[in-house]
């Protein structure tokens, strides 16, 4: 038991080094204050820094050319709430309109219900509890 006791070297090691008890307790008590200190703006400011990150990484991707894109002179219904967004959103707006998401949606399911041959998948038991019955995959190529 005299062993694990500690001794006034012990405790001149601690404080030389920093390994106080007390000044972890402070350290706790600070973050905390610190955390609770972070506004709304510091938020928003640090997403849209992570998505023009994301953004410029995903650039240098062939991503993009896998979506389908509207036809020039189409005009888009979701544009017009895209752009009441916010002041910085207008440039996004522009881009994110010149993609079908209606067509992409459908081609993405109609690839992965075909994929499922047949069987129970996330496509099919999606599509089912909303109501929609697709035929068998042999039905939709002709053979």
């Amino acid at each position: 038991a005299d062993s694990e006791e500690l001794d006034s070297d012990d405790l001149d090691e601690e404080e030389e080094f920093g390994f106080s008890d007390e000044d972890d307790e402070e350290l706790d008590a600070g973050n905390e204050g610190q955390e609770q200190k972070v506004s709304a703006e510091e938020l928003v400011g640090s997403l849209k820094a992570y998505m023009k990150e994301m953004d410029r990484e995903l650039a240098q991707t062939n991503v993009g050319k896998s979506f389908s894109s509207h036809k020039r002179g189409a005009s888009s219904v979701g544009a017009a709430p895209c752009e009441s967004a916010g002041p910085d959103s207008g440039a996004e707006a522009a881009e994110l309109a010149a993609l079908d998401v209606d067509m992409n949606l459908v081609a993405n399911l109609l690839e992965s219900y075909s994929a499922q041959a047949g069987l129970a998948g996330p496509t099919s038991n999606i599509l089912q509890s909303l109501g929609v019955n697709l035929p068998e995959s042999t039905e939709l190529t002709g053979s």
